[in-house]
């Protein structure tokens, strides 16, 4: 229940700023989408842990045509919401970058992204994560079946990148579902 509530504040914050953003944007960055994000552990030592997700996109002033009609067009990706197990949750806020690759005018695009992430909590009594800080690694696909909507799958790795103790990593499956602008 807990991290449920952490979500639901954290996406609301998320759609509030994101439509301040939005009123504020300047030509080559703005607000491109907003959404919900639900992940869980992959297995082994992550199989527990849970993360809900408030997402904000904001599209980057660069645009790359790469040949035969594919494009990679970065964004910049800001979230806020809840991770945890059932022994112990914590709030995080993450920024970075989206690499979508995509073959034109296509609704599918194949994603890479990367971005330092910051955790409230570190120690979730069936184990650790390390420290406070962590580096999240993602990719997957992502569907536009509509001009609005954008769903995602990305296979998610989070990890301290060796700059404390316990450096195991979690590794997680993501889901997301976002509202395009």
């Amino acid at each position: 229940m807990k991290l449920q509530v952490v979500a639901l504040l954290g996406s609301s914050l998320m759609i509030g700023f994101a439509a301040v953003a939005d009123e504020e944007a300047r030509p080559g960055f703005q607000l491109e989408a907003v959404g919900l994000r639900y992940g869980f552990g992959e297995g082994g030592l992550s199989r527990d842990f849970e993360e809900l997700e408030g997402v904000a996109g904001f599209s980057l002033p660069w645009e790359w045509e790469l040949g035969r009609g594919w494009e990679l067009s970065p964004r910049l990706e800001l979230s806020l919401g809840s991770f945890g197990n059932d022994h112990a949750t914590g709030v995080f806020g993450s920024a970075g970058a989206m690499f979508p690759l995509a073959p034109g005018k296509v609704p599918v695009a194949l994603d890479v992204g990367v971005g330092p992430t910051f955790l409230s909590e570190h120690e979730f009594v069936t184990r650790g994560v390390g420290s406070d800080f962590q580096i999240r690694s993602w990719f997957g696909l992502s569907w536009a079946p509509h001009d609005h909507v954008r769903l995602s799958y990305h296979f998610q790795h989070m990890s301290n990148g060796g700059l404390a103790g316990d450096n195991q990593g979690l590794n997680m499956h993501t889901f997301s579902i976002a509202w395009r602008f």
